[in-house]
C-alpha cells in the first residue's frame, strides 16, 4: 500500500517535471539560436626566468614573520638577500622549468587559530588550521601567483 502511494506521488512529480520542460521548449520556440563567436584561448606554454631584482623585490617587501622549522630566520634572509638571490632564482627557474614544486618546500607546521576572540577557546570547533610555510615556499609561491596573474591579465580571461 505504502509502496503505492510512494510510486503514484513520484509518477506525479515526474509528469510535472516533463510538463515544465515542455511548456519551456514551447515558450522559445521561436527564439533564434545564438551563434556562439569563435575565440581562440591563449594557453601558459612556459614562464618567464625569475630575475635577481624580482626576488630582492620580493624579499624586500615580506612581512618579517618566520614559520617555527624555517632553517633560515626573516631577518637573516633579508640581510642577505643580495647574496641569496642569484642561487634562489636558479632553483625557482629550475623549479618552473620542471613543473615540480621542491618536496622540502612542502613542509610545513600546522597551528589552531581562534576564529574570533570572543568564541569560547575550550571548543575544537571553533579554531581553524593555520599552516605555516617556509619563507622559500612562500616566495615561490608569490613568484608562481604573479606569472600566472600576468598571463590571466594579459590574456584577458578573467573578468574585470
Amino acid at each position: 500500500m505504502l509502496l503505492t502511494i510512494l510510486l503514484e506521488l513520484e509518477l506525479k512529480a515526474v509528469s510535472s517535471q516533463c510538463h515544465s520542460v515542455n511548456s519551456v521548449r514551447s515558450s522559445t520556440e521561436s527564439t533564434p539560436m545564438y551563434d556562439v563567436p569563435y575565440r581562440s584561448t591563449p594557453t601558459l606554454d612556459e614562464l618567464t626566468l625569475v630575475t635577481v631584482d624580482e626576488l630582492n623585490k620580493l624579499i624586500s617587501s615580506a612581512p618579517c614573520k618566520t614559520c617555527q622549522s624555517d632553517p633560515a630566520r626573516m631577518w637573516l634572509v633579508k640581510d642577505n638577500s643580495g647574496l641569496l638571490s642569484q642561487l634562489t632564482a636558479l632553483l625557482f627557474d629550475k623549479s618552473l622549468a620542471t613543473g615540480r614544486f621542491p618536496s622540502g618546500f612542502k613542509n610545513a607546521v600546522a597551528r589552531p587559530l581562534l576564529k574570533k576572540p570572543d568564541l569560547d577557546d575550550s571548543q575544537p570547533k571553533n579554531y581553524r588550521p593555520v599552516l605555516d610555510l617556509l619563507f622559500l615556499s612562500k616566495l615561490l609561491e608569490r613568484v608562481v601567483h604573479n606569472r600566472l596573474q600576468a598571463f590571466l591579465d594579459s590574456s584577458d580571461l578573467l573578468p574585470r
